[in-house]
């Protein structure tokens, strides 16, 4: 059951989400209530809270998946540039030219491809790692 409260007024919810010390606060008119969050008394960061349920080792491999997250961040881009070169090099008169920049341009794509697959899984595989001990740290 959830407690009403008038414009202005403030109401705590029964098994309210909020840390100890924040409360819910409704104002403006009855029909299109506004809702703002009182401010919390610590003056601690959510990250750093957080930061202290990551188990030992988690920063490196913070660090480890940050550095693959860069890495997919360049496939685009990459692949966007090789395949742009691939389509310049369709507009020149030499057909024997044409026939070396094409190859080369999309033995490059599909390089870029197959590298784009391993950076994806430990990306994901590495941040999935410090989630998990999280989550196990929150739950515990």
């Amino acid at each position: 059951s959830r407690t009403t409260a008038g414009a202005g007024d403030t109401a705590l919810l029964p098994h309210s989400p909020l840390p100890p010390g924040q409360h819910f606060q409704w104002s403006g008119k009855a029909g299109a209530p506004e809702l703002s969050v009182g401010k919390h008394d610590e003056k601690e960061w959510v990250f750093w809270r957080v930061s202290r349920l990551q188990k030992r080792g988690d920063g490196l491999l913070l660090a480890i998946g940050s550095f693959f997250s860069m890495l997919d961040g360049w496939a685009v881009p990459a692949l966007g540039f090789a395949f742009t070169k691939l389509s310049v090099s369709l507009f020149r008169t030499d057909p024997g030219r044409i026939h070396d920049d094409v190859i080369f341009w999309a033995i490059a794509y599909v390089a870029i491809g197959f590298a784009f697959v391993p950076v994806v899984t430990c990306e994901l595989g590495l941040f999935g790692m410090t989630g998990e001990h999280l989550t196990r740290n929150l739950r515990a």
